[in-house]
């Protein structure tokens, strides 16, 4: 066997010999293998050290300078940012929120606006606004006996006039206070000099909802809220968004409506059973507006196989908090 001492690594490749004895040092031609036949080093370096490299100054000043190539970049960049969803304002105020995995994106949350009574950094509430030709939405977790002012707060500065609470209440820790159980009693917010009246609604089992009319820049927002304001608020707001839908244009859109309501509030629509509620609800609400026989086989086919589904579910049946 030949010493490798006196090979330089550039000009060297060692070669196993074609019966496995040893190694030997060729030239400087690199050859690669026998059976391969003689390619140099040369050969196999990577064509892309041909090509002129360009600095990145020019390149973005050729980017940025461009009449169509600025409004394209500007466009995808406009467009990637879109995608983008930040918890920053979460985690900077965990104390606020019922549990640390239900996170609020940055983008549509609710931001409180401060008055003299309030401390500057006071200003947020685990709330996302959604609004749409189809319907003006505010959803949130219920509110913490330590961020009941921050509700008030919400409901004054978003001129909410209707709530909708899809829980009910037998234990204190799935809600604050904030509205008198008894039937006929009125709440009222007073910041002087003030004073507002709210109607509240407490929904303990499911009911479809349909709004009067479409929304519009003069319509407030309706406050939707559970325990943590994401699976069962969700199906409630997508699907009064769905009957609103079916009632103005005889159709529905059922997966643009979900995707817009989970692009901005985390955590909506993550079980089968609130699909299948969603689904039978907005069915139901369609033969209600004379769309559908709720009288033919057909329809009453397809319930059955809504509640079979939610049935065959890994969650239990009616689990949507």
């Amino acid at each position: 066997m030949e010493s490798d001492a006196g090979c330089s690594w550039r000009g060297v490749l060692m070669a196993r010999d074609a019966h496995g004895e040893g190694s030997r040092c060729y030239g400087k031609s690199k050859v690669l293998g026998a059976d391969s036949g003689a390619r140099t080093l040369s050969e196999e370096e990577s064509k892309q050290k041909s090509v002129a490299g360009e600095h990145i100054n020019e390149f973005i000043a050729k980017m940025t300078s461009g009449v169509k190539l600025k409004p394209q970049m500007m466009a995808d960049h406009d467009s990637m940012r879109h995608a983008q969803r930040h918890i920053h304002l979460f985690t900077e105020n965990q104390m606020k929120n019922r549990y640390s995995n239900i996170v609020l994106f940055d983008e549509g949350a609710v931001i409180l606006e401060t008055t003299k009574h309030d401390k500057p950094d006071e200003t947020y509430i685990h709330a996302t606004k959604i609004k749409c030709k189809f319907g003006n939405y505010v959803l949130a977790q219920s509110p913490k006996p330590e961020t009941l002012n921050d509700w008030y707060r919400m409901i004054w500065q978003l001129k909410i006039a209707v709530i909708v609470c899809l829980i009910p209440l037998p234990a204190k820790d799935d809600c604050a206070k904030y509205f008198e159980r008894q039937i006929g009693k009125k709440l009222k917010i007073v910041r002087p000099p003030e004073t507002r009246q709210i109607l509240e609604m407490m929904r303990s089992v499911w009911a479809t909802e349909a709004s009067a009319k479409l929304a519009d820049d003069k319509v407030t927002p309706t406050l939707v809220h559970g325990i943590t304001g994401t699976r069962r608020t969700g199906t409630y707001v997508i699907l009064s968004m769905l009957c609103r839908q079916i009632k103005y244009h005889r159709q529905m859109s059922l997966l643009s409506a979900c995707s817009r309501v989970r692009h901005l509030r985390y955590s909506v629509m993550r079980n089968r059973i609130c699909f299948t509620v969603l689904i039978e609800s907005a069915l139901t609400f369609a033969a209600d507006q004379g769309l559908v026989n709720s009288a033919s086989d057909s329809f009453k086919d397809a319930i059955k196989n809504i509640r079979s589904a939610a049935v065959g579910s890994p969650e239990q049946p009616g689990v949507c908090a």
